[in-house]
């Protein structure tokens, strides 16, 4: 759909497109489906972040380093050095 702003053209048929999809999406219970995937993941997302402050504060600069070593040495991999982690705390 061709708009341009400046000369007020095609801007009446966006907004009625617009309002019509709006529409749609409401009368189908998309809208819904769309805010709920929109929740799910602003929340999973707030979890993995307060997660990972709280493993990041529980563990000195010198642990991170031997972590780090043991991951270069082939000491362990970075799935099981996560798994131990969890545990631990």
């Amino acid at each position: 759909m061709r708009t341009e702003a400046i000369n007020n053209e095609g801007t009446q048929a966006l907004l009625k497109a617009i309002l019509a999809h709006h529409q749609y999406l409401v009368k189908n219970k998309l809208l819904q489906q769309i805010e709920k995937r929109r929740l799910q993941f602003e929340y999973e997302e707030h979890v993995r972040n307060l997660l990972f402050q709280q493993w990041e504060n529980s563990q000195t600069e010198q642990e991170r380093i031997e972590q780090l070593e043991a991951l270069l040495n082939r000491r362990t991999s970075p799935q099981n050095l996560a798994q131990d982690q969890l545990h631990k705390g």
